[in-house]
């Protein structure tokens, strides 16, 4: 018999303690519930043996030799298996590709495993299929392991085989709660249960078009309790994440303060809270809030993983057990040199002898290739940290909201950027790595609003807040599920709009100094300028400042954002590859590349097999932790290349005096420091070579090209900067100066992107590229002159926001620099 019961999960299992076991999705959930009846019920002990997920519910019931396919074995049959296939071949190194394709194979396999055939696979998946199952099989059917078989599956075969186990009980209460996803293989296991035990599918109240989703699905023999009851909430839109986070802060220590709460009353949930962890580091520590996000740590993201990473990279093994050994050794003694981090590192060890076992049962008995997998394995892994101390602020995934229990709760980011409407359909490839998306058919709207109304059900008060621009600037909608709340009568929230700064302190409670001194700063915005410089310590802090050419060039462009970024250090995240960071990594390789060969005539005479190499090993030597770390390296490193053959096609008869050559030259009582990309030397010229991780249209912008240009904010000075230096400090008599658009060098000819300054007649290899810009004496005071205008604008605290609408529309900070936060 299966029942479907509506109602609050944990007090029915509170009353139903008696029963003989209880199914939940994962350790977290099984983690909230022991915790809710240990500390809120006060329950001696907590009955851990009749609580299960499903794969420790398989544990229990099959020899430990039986065990589910690790997420790295998964990937190398992945990769395996498309080495004799065509189609997509230009993907085959992509992560985000792997990780598409095996969620897409899966899901597929698992219908398969139920009997259930798709109707209709396309010619790549036949084929694969083909490939994958050959290893499959092989690790179904058993291979020898520490001298015993070991039998290896995918989570939906064990998911079937754990069916038919338990299919042979009767008379059994068992209960299931807490899945948002009903996959086949699960229905098979309590379709079996049903037929000899009292089974019970608990759910939290839902809306009437995700419980008909639900009961369609389960079919159940019998459906009790209620449907979504209203309740009260209150919704707050803010400009941004940060703010949004601010305003969590502000909210949660004032009603501390009004009501006499403790912190562990609140609850705070993103729809992926990873995304907004860098935020509640920074601010609640700030405001001095105890926290505790729950997330899983990975390996790739410890202090003492770089140092592990060099260290194996000096081992050279002889064999697996030479290999284990030495990374034996290496991890002892990292774990003398981070000893603050020693638990994570037992636990890199621990997971370290599981891959020892993976390639003993994938027959990889190399050493040097073992130990060439061995980053890509942990890459892989990750392990729980899902508690903090009692009185502490859970920042959690909404998904892990379910068994949970107290006075708020905070659900953030709740708008389609962050909770997206579900797409149902098939994998789409694309060609470009970056397009490659999947419609995820195992969602849809009533797994997305569950997680929702799983979350509410235990909490008095609800606040939802919405941040209506996301990272990139872009307006975004609110999430289609707070539409839905309010068109089916569940809430009838009120909506709080807060806009600029001040607004974002409640009744004008302040919890952090720096707020402080951002909301003074804000009510003075409309008065004289200067009165920025009313707070000493920023009086201080600007006159500490080292000025580099960004500096001048971020002032130029808006000094309000040169006040936010450089003054007030508010930092925005960055992802590991954001166009900065892809700019950062083409430097560094053509740094090194120039350094090592500083002559361009002996590169032209390289042969291209021999550049090629030198380049990829450059590239592949850059550590780079994101899923599409691959298939950026190759692209960089394609991209390289094409910019050093275009370098040695303009002009070989160069030679390279430096790369990120230190430089300072002193402008209206202000040193100006920084590092220039590259000085030539060609006959009595001195090239300056500034690098551009962009397109030339881009750099074509960035031209002065007159007198009135040097008041254009979006026209950039760090090229100029470096050609005052060239003239007053280094007393050269000829320039050449240009800048070097790396993302453009393959595809187009020197004729389109090329633009050079000079102060002499353009030398004749330059002559064929197109414009020269001339730089007289007359012209060089003029830069000198509107350089110091910007020192002397820093050193009054004049920091006015620029009028000019496009560089606010592409400013990260425009949503809290008070005032342009509606465009």
């Amino acid at each position: 018999m299966l029942r479907i019961l509506y109602g609050n999960p944990l007090e029915y299992i509170e009353k139903n303690l008696g029963d003989d076991i209880f199914i939940l999705p994962d350790s977290i959930s099984i983690r909230n519930v022991e915790i809710y009846l240990l500390r809120k019920r006060g329950l001696e002990y907590f009955p851990a043996e009749k609580f299960f997920t499903v794969d420790s519910l398989a544990e229990k019931f099959f020899d430990k030799r039986y065990k589910i396919m690790p997420r790295f074995m998964e990937r190398y049959i992945c990769k395996e298996s498309l080495k004799g296939i065509a189609f997509y071949r230009d993907l085959h190194e992509s992560e985000n590709f792997i990780t598409l394709l095996l969620e897409e194979y899966l899901e597929i396999k698992e219908n398969m495993v139920v009997g259930k055939m798709p109707n209709r696979i396309g010619e790549f998946f036949r084929v694969f299929n083909e490939e994958y199952s050959k290893f499959l099989d092989r690790l179904r059917d058993g291979v020898k392991v520490k001298g015993e078989i070991w039998h290896f599956l995918t989570r939906a075969e064990m998911t079937y085989l754990l069916a038919s186990e338990l299919s042979k009980m009767s008379g059994r209460k068992i209960n299931f709660t807490g899945f948002y996803y009903i996959s086949p293989t699960l229905k098979h296991l309590i379709d079996e249960l049903r037929r000899n035990n009292y089974v019970t599918f608990i759910s939290e109240p839902i809306d009437a078009e995700s419980s008909i989703i639900l009961e369609k699905r389960l079919m159940a023999d019998r459906i009790d309790g209620e449907g979504l009851k209203k309740f009260k909430s209150e919704l707050y839109e803010l400009p941004d994440r940060r703010r949004e986070v601010k305003f969590i802060a502000n909210f949660i220590l004032e009603k501390i303060s009004q009501l006499g709460l403790s912190f562990s009353d609140f609850v705070v949930a993103f729809p992926d809270a990873k995304v907004y962890q860098w935020y509640v580091e920074e601010i609640f520590r700030e405001y001095k809030i105890p926290y505790f996000i729950e997330t899983r740590i990975k390996f790739p993201e410890m202090p003492y993983f770089n140092y592990f990473v060099e260290k194996i990279g000096k081992i050279s093994p002889n064999d697996l057990n030479d290999l284990k050994n030495s990374l034996s050794n290496i991890l002892q003694e990292i774990m003398i040199k981070f000893m603050d981090d020693s638990e994570t590192i037992l636990k890199m060890w621990q997971a370290i002898q599981e891959y020892f076992i993976e390639i003993e049962a994938l027959s990889i008995k190399d050493a040097n290739r073992a130990k060439e997998l061995l980053l890509p394995f942990l890459y892989t892994v990750s392990f729980g940290r899902f508690y903090g101390n009692f009185n502490t602020v859970p920042i959690v995934d909404l998904g892990n909201v379910h068994f949970r229990k107290g006075m708020y709760l905070i659900i953030g980011g709740m708008s389609e950027d962050d909770f997206p409407r579900p797409l149902r359909g098939d994998i789409i490839f694309q060609n470009e790595t970056s397009n490659i998306y999947k419609r995820d058919f195992r969602t849809h709207e009533g797994n997305e609003k569950y997680r929702l109304y799983s979350a509410i059900q235990n909490f008095q008060n609800i606040i939802f807040t919405y941040p209506y621009f996301n990272n990139d600037g872009k307006r975004v909608l609110q999430s289609y599920i707070l539409d839905s709340i309010r068109v089916n009568g569940f809430s009838d929230f009120s909506i709080i709009r807060m806009g600029s700064t001040e607004l974002i302190f409640n009744k004008g409670r302040i919890y952090s100094e720096r707020d402080a001194k951002i909301l003074n700063v804000n009510k003075n915005g409309n008065s004289e300028q200067n009165e920025f410089c009313s707070i000493e310590e920023l009086r201080i802090k600007i006159s500490n400042i080292d000025l580099t050419p960004s500096h001048i060039t971020v002032y130029n462009k808006c000094p309000r954002k040169f006040f936010l970024m450089y003054v007030m250090e508010i930092k925005y995240p960055e992802e590991e590859l954001s166009p900065a960071k892809r700019g950062s990594f083409a430097h560094d390789i053509l740094r090194d590349f120039y350094k090592k060969y500083n002559d361009l005539h002996i590169i032209s005479k390289m042969p291209e097999n021999t550049l090629k190499k030198e380049i990829k090993d450059m590239v592949n030597g850059i550590k780079i932790e994101h899923d599409e770390g691959m298939a950026f390296k190759s692209r960089l490193s394609r991209q390289i290349y094409d910019a050093i053959k275009t370098d040695i096609n303009i002009s070989s008869e160069r030679k390279v005096i430096g790369t990120e050559l230190p430089f300072m030259i002193e402008i209206g009582n202000r040193k100006i420091r920084g590092r220039i990309d590259r000085l030539d030397s060609m006959q009595d010229y001195q090239i300056l070579i500034d690098y551009k991780y962009s397109k030339y249209r881009d750099t074509l912008n960035m031209f002065i090209k007159k007198a009135d240009e040097l008041y254009n904010p979006e026209k950039d000075f760090n090229l100029p900067i470096y050609i005052l230096w060239l003239l007053k400090v280094k007393k050269s008599k000829k320039f050449v100066a240009f800048y070097y658009p790396i993302v453009s060098m393959g595809r187009t000819s020197p004729g389109k992107w090329m633009r050079v300054y000079t102060n002499s007649a353009t030398p004749k290899e330059f002559l064929s590229n197109n414009a020269s810009f001339f730089y007289n004496n007359i012209f060089i005071e003029n830069l000198e002159n509107r350089i110091k205008e910007i020192i002397d604008g820093i050193n009054r605290c004049q920091f006015p926001m620029t009028e000019n609408k496009n560089i606010c529309r592409n400013c990260e900070y425009r949503r809290i620099c008070g005032g342009m936060n509606e465009l």
